[in-house]
């Protein structure tokens, strides 16, 4: 997004923060909850389970429910496999996806060359001569003259 100050929808706010970045080293308390929140993505799963309980799920319920979430989720493998073979699916969608709009813009691209030279021939050109202007091949140029 290039602008940063589009109007999604005057109900909705949607911030990105770039949590890699923020600096919650040796962090012991936190003032508001997106340091809360930001410490917990940051470290869940990779610090010591102990310095995220001490530091977050202390009489917070819903640190706690997202930490249980969280363990629940990496524990059981089914939820693993199941996350894993929608993102597997969600890659292949995509890749899918990326490859048609290619084959298109290059169908596109054919058709519009064709085009472009069966309306210098009809204008007068000779092949030879369109095939030294769009720098083709007069074979290539020959071929779309022939469909």
């Amino acid at each position: 997004m290039r602008d940063r100050n589009v109007i999604l929808s005057n109900q909705m706010q949607i911030h990105f923060f770039e949590i890699v970045k923020m600096d919650l080293k040796g962090q012991t308390s936190f003032s508001t909850r997106l340091e809360k929140w930001a410490y917990f993505f940051k470290k869940e799963g990779l610090a010591d389970c102990s310095e995220v309980e001490n530091l977050l799920l202390k009489g917070d319920s819903i640190m706690q429910k997202a930490h249980e979430n969280y363990q629940k989720f990496t524990r059981e493998d089914q939820y693993r496999e199941l996350y894993e073979a929608r993102e597997k699916a969600r890659k292949d969608e995509a890749s899918r996806t990326g490859q048609a709009r290619r084959e298109g813009r290059e169908e596109g691209r054919g058709e519009g060359l064709g085009e472009a030279i069966r309306k210098l021939k009809r204008h007068g050109m000779n092949a030879d001569k369109i095939s030294e202007l769009l720098e083709l091949p007069l074979s290539e140029v020959e071929g779309y003259l022939k469909k």
